[in-house]
């Protein structure tokens, strides 16, 4: 996205936690995406993780898939 609308100040760096910025009529927040920010406990994914694993303790974890599409 930041490639399509402007790159990133030169403030930007690895250890960069937040930045915002500014293109035209766009604000622009950047913040870093970790697994725990995708999975933690704030998100469906620990209830669904739960489910799966009551199930594969049920019907064994060699049966249990998770199956997932894109379109």
């Amino acid at each position: 996205m930041t490639t399509a609308v402007r790159p990133p100040p030169p403030a930007r760096t690895p250890s960069t936690k937040h930045l915002e910025w500014t293109a035209d009529d766009l604000h622009i927040r950047y913040k870093p995406m970790t697994a725990r920010t995708l999975l933690g406990s704030d998100s469906h994914w620990p209830q669904f993780f739960s489910i799966m694993k009551a199930l594969a303790d049920r019907i064994g974890d060699q049966t249990v898939r998770l199956v997932v599409a894109f379109d």
